[in-house]
């Protein structure tokens, strides 16, 4: 499983962009791709409501090496996988007062090309948005 976060709008001393989590040093991301508009996450995801949340976590699997340990489960494991590491997001994001929401909807030929990455190997799985909550 890999994290990967997509922000639409600037938070901290983060860009705008695509980052690669690195799961065994999760406080250095890379920045895979420069920018990330609304449009993008929009072409990313089946629920387009959600495309104006600030920032999106993509959770990929390497679809190869779960083929090759797991065999015609493989695919079911790994989105067993994802989501369970979506529902720990959500109660994260919960315990520091964001709003966000799980979607299983995700365009994933989309987030390949603008993610730059195969399919096989960084399997789309899952998607968790999040923002802080409107007051509305």
């Amino acid at each position: 499983m890999r994290p990967w976060l997509a922000l639409r709008i600037p938070g901290g001393a983060l860009d705008a962009g695509i980052y690669q989590i690195d799961v065994d040093r999760p406080d250095e991301l890379l920045l895979r791709v420069s920018g990330f508009s609304q449009a993008e996450m929009e072409r990313c995801l089946v629920q387009k409501s959600l495309s104006s949340a600030p920032a999106m976590i993509f959770i990929t699997g390497d679809f190869g090496a779960a083929l090759g340990e797991r065999g015609p489960r493989a695919y079911r494991e790994l989105l067993l996988q994802a989501g369970a590491l979506v529902s720990r997001g959500l109660l994260i994001a919960t315990a520091h007062g964001l709003g966000a929401c799980a979607s299983a909807g995700l365009m994933e030929a989309s987030f390949r090309s603008l993610a730059n990455i195969d399919g096989y190997r960084d399997c789309p799985l899952v998607a968790l948005t999040a923002g802080y909550p409107s007051e509305s």
